[in-house]
């Protein structure tokens, strides 16, 4: 199994399907979570423009306004979707797979002001405690960091603290794992290259690495975006199928 997840920021350019297209291709991609479209609706058009093929089921969560906007797309044929919950700032999508395995994705956009960062966490956490499912991933663009090291190039005096220790708090809270991030040190970068971020996660419950225990995560450069492509790479071995 293979996921990418991507902040596009805004799908309104056409310049950046062939981008995207290309990657699910070339990757051979079974889900693809999208995050900042800053579209309020999505065509059939678009999704099959974006995936490069017709076999493609999709969800979108509107942007408010021009802001935020998520989107995920899938190959019909690699699972079945059971149940999808959404609020501002995510989508949830509990899956069947051919083996019965039901794990939970949750694509997510957060926005850079801690009170909203709050209202976040606790619907995703009251998502979590309300389902019976316990193999859960939740994808990018969290907004925050964990540590200081995963900054460079700004102060460090006081930066975030209280952001820090609530996003922090939420994970423990979920009970989720933080995979590290594989050949690069971050994933935002400001033009000029001097401020540089980890910003993006991908968290994965226990449950999840006991299906999935070789799952990782990897970053690929892409050139129409301030941020990466990034891979969360699965081998499910009772399936035998291999997804790096």
């Amino acid at each position: 199994m293979k996921i990418a997840t991507h902040n596009v920021r805004d799908l309104g350019w056409c310049g950046k399907w062939r981008s995207i297209r290309n990657m699910v291709k070339e990757e051979k991609l079974d889900l693809l979570c999208m995050q900042e479209t800053k579209q309020q609706e999505v065509s059939s058009n678009l999704c099959k423009a974006l995936w490069g093929r017709d076999d493609v089921s999709w969800i979108n969560y509107p942007a408010s306004n021009t802001e935020g906007g998520l989107l995920c797309l899938w190959q019909k044929e690699c699972f079945t979707l059971q149940r999808s919950f959404s609020s501002d700032g995510f989508i949830g999508l509990e899956r069947i797979w051919a083996n019965g395995d039901i794990p939970i994705v949750v694509n997510i956009y957060a926005l850079c002001d801690l009170a909203s960062k709050k209202r976040l966490w606790e619907s995703i956490l009251f998502e979590r405690r309300r389902n019976t499912m316990e193999a859960w991933v939740l994808l990018c663009d969290f907004n925050d960091i964990r540590v200081l090291s995963e900054r460079k190039g700004e102060s460090s005096q006081n930066y975030g603290d209280l952001d820090k220790r609530v996003f922090n708090c939420f994970i423990e809270d979920m009970g989720l794992e933080d995979l590290p991030l594989i050949g690069r040190r971050f994933t935002w970068t400001r033009p000029i290259g001097k401020s540089m971020r980890r910003i993006d996660h991908m968290l994965v419950s226990k449950e999840w690495l006991d299906l999935w225990e070789r799952s990782n995560l990897q970053a690929f450069k892409q050139k129409f975006s301030d941020r990466d492509f990034r891979f969360l790479n699965c081998l499910i071995g009772d399936l035998g199928l291999l997804g790096f």
